[in-house]
């Protein structure tokens, strides 16, 4: 009778442990997407400007003005708020607030993993 009650009372923890697994599980893909909606920004990648917004990434194709008054082209020239221009390089990254981030090997991956993830879902 022990060995019954006991097996009944490991069963009855297993499920307790997969059912926070699981919520944990949806509480990390949340988290991400909400990770994902403010990394919005523009890069340069393998000589294109690429824009990411609401999860998105699209190639810039038109002029694009900052919050801070800085306008940034399709071909990757920003126009600071003070009048003096400068290029983005590949890798470099600016947010939306205008600051620039150069050569970040870690947005590299998450940009590159993003827009394997875009392109995957288009595919359906």
């Amino acid at each position: 009778m022990k060995k019954v009650l006991f097996s009944l009372f490991a069963i009855a923890l297993s499920f307790g442990a997969f059912a926070q697994d699981s919520s944990m599980h949806h509480m990390q893909q949340d988290k991400m997407k909400m990770k994902m909606k403010t990394h919005e920004g523009i890069m340069m990648r393998n000589g294109k400007v690429m824009v990411m917004q609401n999860g998105q990434s699209a190639p810039l194709t038109a002029d694009k003005t900052l919050s801070n008054g800085e306008v940034v082209s399709s071909n990757g020239q920003v126009k600071m708020a003070n009048g003096t221009t400068t290029m983005l390089k590949d890798g470099d990254w600016i947010n939306m607030n205008g600051t620039i981030s150069h050569h970040d090997a870690k947005m590299k991956q998450k940009w590159d993993k993003n827009k394997m993830k875009n392109s995957s879902d288009s595919l359906k």
